[in-house]
């Protein structure tokens, strides 16, 4: 159920609303997110593998026709590039571009990407914070 959550684009909140209506049992936020980190440990374990056994296909699939490593272990491949960003409520924040090896037809990289500056974020945060604390105290 966490997992069908989190692919609809929901978080908890709205796992908590969808039990509701189905009279289903409520969930902490605590266990929520324990599945949460379980299902994306899996993710990133399975992706892993996934992307060295697209690798290594890769690499086999040259040394057929023509191309070998050079003596850097560098593999000269042909390759598209694409990408997409995550849609929801029509605003997209978060997004994924792909390296995709022209022969076989697989991801051989890929790229995760955020419009926000966590480091900004943090230090508007923090800025935020001491201007708030001057100001009661004024």
């Amino acid at each position: 159920m966490v997992y069908a959550e989190v692919l609809a684009g929901g978080g908890h909140a709205s796992f908590i609303r969808r039990n509701a209506v189905c009279n289903l049992p409520f969930m902490t936020l605590q266990t929520f997110n324990k599945y949460m980190s379980l299902i994306t440990n899996k993710s990133i374990e399975s992706c892993s593998q996934i992307h060295t056994e697209s690798r290594e296909i890769v690499t086999q699939e040259y040394a057929k026709v023509v191309s070998v490593p050079d003596q850097s272990g560098v593999l000269d491949i042909d390759v598209t590039y694409d990408g997409t960003w995550h849609t929801r409520d029509q605003h997209s924040n978060y997004g994924i571009g792909a390296t995709i090896d022209a022969v076989t037809e697989l991801v051989v990289d890929y790229q995760i990407m955020c419009k926000f500056c966590f480091l900004c974020i943090s230090i508007f945060v923090s800025r935020t914070r001491k201007f708030l604390k001057k100001s009661m105290n004024n």
